[in-house]
């Protein structure tokens, strides 16, 4: 099992990398973001079509559901794209991902989708969905792009998790802070809009 790469020296370096990897391939980068604004837009059309009303369960349900192609198909083809352009590592190699990626993307779907129900099953006590991310959120992304089965994915997750947390920690406390901010705005901006008698 390959050790994991180091992470950039610094914060900004990682960001300005990352900066100049989305405009590899502007093209898929535009589409995929105008992709996503659309598939932003069918969970609510959806709700409407359903007459779900005011409820945010099921709208949430449906906006899941409608992120499911960008989330699973994707957004995955990009990134080995861009894994197999940059890297030209033997295990995705620029002229042969297409192939790896068919072969390898069953598995990596289904274990992503299993990562992802836990986790949001955890975040009802947030720190176990955290942990669990932490542990397992790469695993997905190292079967897609090295071909390697879960367990060893796993153990390369873990080791980079032990290797890197001290950067890794802030990043993932930033994280849970915008995501805590997010939920608490959005309860504050539909509370007026539910009716006082509606939990009675």
């Amino acid at each position: 099992m390959a050790e994991p790469a180091p992470l950039p020296r610094t914060e900004t370096s990682a960001l300005v990398d990352g900066a100049r990897f989305l405009l590899r391939r502007p093209g898929w980068t535009l589409g995929l973001l105008a992709l996503g604004t659309l598939l932003g837009q069918l969970g609510p059309a959806l709700a409407q079509l359903a007459h779900a009303g005011n409820s945010p369960l099921i709208q949430a349900f449906l906006t899941i559901m409608a992120s499911i192609p960008m989330l699973f198909i994707f957004v995955p083809r990009w990134v080995a794209r861009l894994d197999a352009d940059i890297r030209n590592h033997p295990a995705n190699a620029a002229d042969q991902w297409p192939g790896a990626y068919d072969r390898r993307w069953w598995p990596a779907a289904v274990s992503a989708a299993l990562i992802f129900f836990f986790s949001w099953l955890g975040c009802a006590l947030i720190f176990p969905g955290a942990v669990l991310l932490a542990l397992m959120g790469f695993v997905p992304t190292r079967m897609l792009l090295r071909g390697d089965t879960f367990k060893p994915s796993l153990q390369w997750n873990a080791t980079a998790v032990a290797r890197h947390w001290p950067k890794l920690a802030p990043a993932a406390l930033g994280i849970l802070l915008v995501f805590g901010a997010s939920v608490l705005g959005l309860m504050l901006l539909i509370a007026p809009a539910v009716p006082e008698g509606s939990s009675q």
